[in-house]
């Protein structure tokens, strides 16, 4: 097994001189076996069988391919190996089965500050050096993992004039970058890419939570776990698309599965309210139950803060609770399908923690169809089903958060729209009308001959290209 690691040593070594004036990077070999737990001087490592496919395997790099390996099987180090043990290793592999490479170098070349395109050109030297060594070796080279330290922040404010701070770490992202872009325009070399930071980050680029060990650098065992399956996953791939990273984002967002329902025949409405909680949203559930009526509150994460008790009280009073994003800030939300993934998850696990219940449905900010998410909206609509998660537009609107709004006004909307036997009507608990329309809103409706759900029995309302 050692002469596999020794033959790619000889090889790095050989790629500049710097490196071999001063050898910085350690090689790590990983070859599945049965053998249930290996013990060494100083830990104890649990092969896990959901890495099986890691056969013939060399991770090349610094401490964290060393964390690679020992997640799939045993860790070796070379670093005690003679220069004549490598030579010989390095013959032997020539006619021997050739293995896969990841290679993950120059870590110390980005905390000095190394020029990104330089970097890049010499992480590809070195992949080349290993593929013109030996052509049938499948050489992959991985993105740099993220961190927390040495954080930018971006500002944004937003409606009510309320100013958030947004963590981006540009440094790790950017070299990434280079390295993507680079293993692109060599695509002759067959040489592959994929960006792990897509694992470990969020969509600022920041290590999170889950895959931080503690110190904001190092990666932890679940964040470790979460890689050896994106590479499981990817065997095969070239590169992972950056467009396509959210898919291996936010692994708690995914739907409880929406309830079993039957559509109730007749005229039915169903009233949703969006962007809340606010001050306003106390009077309009009084009202609701007043007229012993549950509707579909679509909440937005930044205006939770504060208002826990009454995001509780809707769940409590029997409401459905829909997502609704984190800061409803249009170009935030649809920058990218990861940047919409972000924003969902955050709310969810919000009104996950203060409600308990894991939400099944979402509304889009200004919609489904907007001029914010013409690029966007495809790739998000493909990964929200695979999700789970079923989103709701609406067939009718009070229109109470435009300019016009007035009692009348959003009175007037209201008899205008509603036109079907299943209206899911659009309203809002931000904006200081609601109140004072809703219940004349609930006379006319059933003066009509409506009916009121929540879109817990109510089919899917989309709109339509």
């Amino acid at each position: 097994m050692k002469r596999y690691i020794s033959a790619v040593c000889i090889l790095l070594c050989a790629c500049t001189a710097t490196q071999a004036e001063e050898p910085n990077y350690s090689i790590e070999f990983s070859e599945y076996t049965t053998t249930a737990v290996q013990t060494t001087a100083e830990t104890t490592t649990t092969s896990n069988t959901q890495y099986s496919y890691i056969e013939h395997t060399a991770f090349i790099g610094d401490t964290f391919c060393r964390a690679l390996s020992a997640v799939s099987s045993s860790e070796i180090n070379t670093a005690d190996c003679t220069a004549e043990e490598l030579e010989a290793s390095a013959a032997d592999m020539i006619g021997a089965e050739y293995p896969y490479v990841y290679l993950q170098i120059g870590a110390a070349d980005i905390a000095k500050g190394t020029d990104k395109d330089e970097y890049a050109s010499h992480v590809l030297r070195c992949a080349s050096a290993i593929r013109e060594k030996f052509p049938k070796t499948t050489v992959i080279i991985l993105g740099n993992t993220p961190v927390k330290t040495e954080l930018e922040y971006r500002t944004y404010v937003d409606e009510d004039d309320v100013e958030h701070s947004v963590k981006i770490d540009p440094a790790v992202r950017q070299y990434n970058d280079a390295l993507a872009l680079a293993v692109e325009r060599q695509s002759d070399l067959g040489i592959h890419y994929i960006d792990i930071s897509i694992a470990l980050a969020d969509k600022d680029g920041i290590l999170t939570d889950k895959a931080d060990s503690g110190n904001g650098v190092d990666i932890s065992e679940k964040g470790i776990s979460d890689v050896m399956t994106l590479l499981e996953e990817n065997r095969y791939t070239d590169f992972i698309r950056w467009e396509d990273r959210y898919r291996y984002m936010y692994p708690d967002f995914y739907s409880p599965g929406r309830p079993d329902y039957t559509v109730t025949n007749g005229k039915v409405v169903y009233l949703t309210f969006d962007d809340g909680p606010s001050k306003y949203t106390p009077e309009i559930l009084d009202i609701l139950a007043a007229n012993d009526i549950k509707a579909t509150f679509f909440v937005t994460g930044w205006n939770i803060d504060g208002k826990e008790d009454i995001l509780k009280r809707e769940a409590d009073e029997g409401h459905t609770i829909g997502l609704h994003s984190q800061t409803h800030e249009y170009d935030l939300v649809y920058a990218s399908p990861a940047s919409f993934f972000d924003e969902f998850d955050q709310v969810g696990e919000t009104v996950e923690d203060i409600t308990g219940i894991k939400s099944w449905c979402l509304r889009f900010p200004g919609g489904s169809i907007n001029n914010h998410n013409k690029d966007t909206r495809d790739a998000i609509l493909k990964e929200l089903k695979r999700r789970g998660y079923e989103y709701f537009d609406w067939n009718c609107a009070t229109l109470d958060a435009t300019a016009d709004a007035s009692v009348e006004y959003c009175l007037q909307s209201l008899k205008d729209s509603v036109k079907a036997d299943h209206s899911v009507l659009l309203m809002h608990d931000t904006v200081e009308y609601t109140p004072l329309y809703l219940q004349s809103a609930i006379d006319y409706l059933k003066e009509q001959g409506y009916s009121f759900e929540t879109v817990d029995t109510a089919d899917p309302s989309h709109f339509k290209k």
